[in-house]
């Protein structure tokens, strides 16, 4: 194994990588890194990532992965919520796509 040294990118794993924010993150923050590996099941994500970042190695879903790529960070993104999905609001349960601007929405903190 090569030990890596400050001049080397970092390697990143990126699960769930819908497509490819930790990357993009990583590229405005001017920080070297190569991705040398992805675990994403929605190809239309992965058509999206593929189009922004190029060709990558796609793990394929993440509960068949044995091992991951070697690699110096992994980083990982839950799903986005879908449209039709109700969350609780100051009006009552509201379909997400629906709400609005100046809408209060109940948070995980117990608040609107």
């Amino acid at each position: 194994m090569k030990v890596p040294t400050p001049e080397d990118p970092l390697r990143v794993v990126e699960l769930f990588s819908g497509i490819g924010a930790q990357a993009m993150a990583l590229k405005r923050l001017g920080i070297p890194y190569e991705v040398v590996g992805t675990s994403e099941i929605d190809k239309h994500a992965i058509a999206s990532y593929e189009a922004i970042h190029g060709q990558v190695n796609q793990l394929g879903d993440i509960t068949k992965l044995e091992y991951l790529p070697e690699c110096d960070l992994v980083t990982y993104s839950f799903a986005c919520l879908t449209g039709d999905v109700k969350v609780l609001t100051a009006k009552g349960w509201v379909c997400i796509r629906d709400v609005e601007v100046g809408d209060c929405v109940y948070s995980h903190d117990g608040g609107y």
